[in-house]
């Protein structure tokens, strides 16, 4: 106890002078009273004089500049090595818990698709939501059209196929504007690394970051550039809740992702970087998507995917691609849609038998009919049209509307059970009518 006090003021002692040689201060006569202070808590502590530091043989005289400065850079270089060796420790550190967090995820996950369902003439029914109640997920096998992977490797990551899922010169010409704006321009997130934080999302951090660039290094180890683009295309976000971009291709031009143009595959590829944002359903956002487009065709032709021939020809398309509006399951369908919601589709696009100019048709007849009967207290009705031939099911309405509750819309007249005697009614009612001219 008595050392370590006699340590203690032996350090605030040797600060005291470092800061009067460093400022260039005489030691006025006031201080002369520190060596026999010190001798004091030296007897005090039983030290001997040999035990001293070597710092006791400076002495200290009034009126007299002490310089201290060869002590003074020993400390300082003393400092910035501890600081040295903490900074190499705190990123052995770093490294190692980035590399074992990233263990976890290098995997990619399997999302349940949704499946499109169509009439017989290819018209939008209805969409069967996939179990996290979303849209998409469509893989694209073995082969992506090539002017979508132009696309998206001009708007996400042009060296894809040079690295091995951390791109070094993007991160470094990232820090480096960031730096010099004062404020966050650019990422240097690689397709790798997003498929990473799509599927393990997670707050974004430094931290966070560097867990991303351990795990999209083993991503692209494990399963290679192809299905990793692959999956990008599969699972990234394109507004909407749709996933994907064979999805996002048939909701936002009503064609299939190997039709799309050079123009509309740049339209579609600037969305993932601002889902919301970039809404093609909105005004607002539409413009801003074309924007974008523009800057990936620019960038398409730079990097050599597309000539220059095809960027004039695709920047003139993209001024006069139209809007598609978002369409909805039709309410004149709302029963056979229902149906159809139980079935089992391998498929992401199933055509139905349903025929919806045939079932508009048959819904209006039906609406006039049912009001003519209603006085007589007929309630509702139901009506189903099949194809002879094939016994496909062309028109199928269970009810009349579906909210309305006076009538009951909401049940399914056409799968109601029925009695034997009331089912064979019609066709008796058919053959007199037919063949006796009852009326």
């Amino acid at each position: 106890m008595k050392r370590l006090v006699y340590y203690l003021y032996d350090v605030l002692f040797r600060i005291h002078c470092i800061l009067k040689s460093f400022f260039r201060m005489p030691v006025n006569d006031s201080d002369h009273h520190i060596n026999d202070i010190r001798a004091a808590i030296s007897d005090f502590a039983g030290v001997k004089h040999k035990l001293k530091p070597d710092f006791d043989n400076i002495t200290i005289s009034s009126g007299q500049k002490t310089s201290l400065f060869p002590v003074f850079l020993r400390i300082l270089l003393t400092l910035i090595l501890f600081v040295v060796i903490m900074t190499a420790v705190s990123i052995m550190i770093l490294y190692i818990y980035a590399d074992a967090k990233s263990e976890n995820l290098v995997s990619i996950n399997y999302h349940q698709p949704s499946h499109f369902l169509t009439d017989t003439n290819g018209e939008f029914l209805c969409d069967i939501e996939n179990n996290a109640h979303l849209l998409g997920f469509w893989n694209f096998g073995k082969t992506i059209p090539a002017n979508i992977k132009s696309a998206i490797l001009a708007a996400e990551d042009k060296n894809f196929y040079e690295h091995s899922g951390v791109d070094i010169k993007a991160i470094a010409r990232s820090m480096y504007l960031n730096f010099n704006s004062g404020k966050r321009l650019t990422g240097a997130s690689t397709i790798a690394m997003q498929v990473v934080r799509m599927e393990y999302p997670e707050e974004r951090s430094y931290l966070n970051k560097l867990i991303e660039i351990f795990a999209a290094r083993k991503l692209i180890k494990k399963y290679g550039h192809e299905k990793i683009i692959n999956h990008y295309l599969t699972i990234a976000p394109f507004g909407n809740r749709f996933h994907g971009i064979r999805l996002a291709s048939l909701k936002y031009f009503g064609k299939p992702a190997q039709d799309l143009t050079f123009a509309e595959a740049a339209l579609l590829c600037a969305i993932p970087k601002s889902p919301n944002e970039l809404n093609l359903y909105h005004e607002s956002g539409r413009e801003k998507a074309i924007k974008r487009a523009t800057l990936i065709l620019n960038l398409m032709c730079k990097n050599g995917f597309i000539s220059e021939y095809q960027l004039s020809y695709s920047q003139n398309e993209l001024k006069t691609i139209p809007a598609y509006e978002e369409k909805h399951q039709p309410d004149y369908a709302i029963h056979a849609i229902l149906n159809l919601r139980k079935m089992k589709f391998t498929d992401y696009v199933v055509k139905t038998s349903i025929d919806l100019n045939l079932q508009k048709k048959i819904n209006n007849l039906a609406e006039n009919f049912i009001k003519g009967l209603r006085y007589q207290g007929a309630k509702n009705l139901s009506v189903m049209i099949s194809d002879k031939a094939g016994g496909n099911i062309l028109c199928y309405i269970g009810a009349i509307g579906y909210n309305g509750e006076e009538y009951k819309s909401a049940i399914d007249y056409a799968m109601t059970p029925r009695s034997s005697g009331s089912t064979l009614k019609p066709f008796l009612y058919a053959f007199g009518m037919m063949k006796k001219n009852y009326t």
